[in-house]
């Protein structure tokens, strides 16, 4: 048995000119362990996520094309366990 500390950097962006905005940048720490077994190692990893959902564009498939529903949608669900777990079965890589 072992233990990790990590922190995951990620950014999202839309297409629309502007490739890097360090701005909206995210952080997110998070702690785990893992386990030898003979199915392979097994790892249970949880992340604290701090920050508020943000709002976007939510759009739905027609046909072969998309159809914009809600220029303003909340995504995620705004009372949410800020806590993440994530478990899996092998390497992580």
């Amino acid at each position: 048995m072992s233990g990790a500390l990590f922190v995951d950097l990620g950014q999202l962006f839309e297409r629309h000119g502007e490739l890097v905005d360090f701005s909206q940048t995210r952080i997110t720490p998070g702690a785990g362990i893992r386990i030898a077994t003979p199915l392979g190692p097994m790892r249970l990893d949880v992340a604290f996520n701090g920050y508020p959902p943000e709002r976007g564009e939510l759009y739905v498939k027609q046909g072969t094309g998309l159809l914009l529903v809600d220029p303003d949608f909340p995504q995620g669900v705004p009372a949410r366990n800020r806590l993440q777990f994530h478990f899996s079965v092998g390497q992580a890589f």
